[in-house]
């Protein structure tokens, strides 16, 4: 499969899971700063497209990179103060590891 129906297919999974959104989404998009997708959006999104490319998600830890979705005051005090930032996820990475079969830390 081409590159580009990889990206196309994304979108779509991206826009499905995420309803209404507006955005352009190129393949420079950060899943989170530019879509705000986290906590159970982030799942779903991602859980349907290792499905669908058969990733191997091993290497995939998904609190490096979204946070969780029930509000826990502890957890908000620890990002305030931690130097561990989330990594970002742009779709140019998720078409990568779909051609690779393998997620691959961005």
């Amino acid at each position: 499969m081409e590159d580009n129906q990889i990206f196309k297919n994304i979108v779509v999974i991206i826009r499905k899971n995420r309803g209404e959104l507006n955005n352009i989404i190129t393949p420079t998009t950060s899943l989170q700063k530019d879509l705000g997708i986290d906590g159970i959006d982030a799942e779903e999104i991602l859980n349907e497209y290792f499905s669908l490319y058969n990733i191997d998600i091993s290497e995939f830890h998904f609190l490096d990179y979204f946070g969780e979705e029930n509000f826990n005051p502890i957890m908000v005090l620890r990002s305030l103060f931690s130097s561990k930032k989330k990594k970002p996820i742009t779709v140019a990475h998720l078409v990568t590891c779909a051609i690779k079969r393998k997620w691959e830390i961005p």
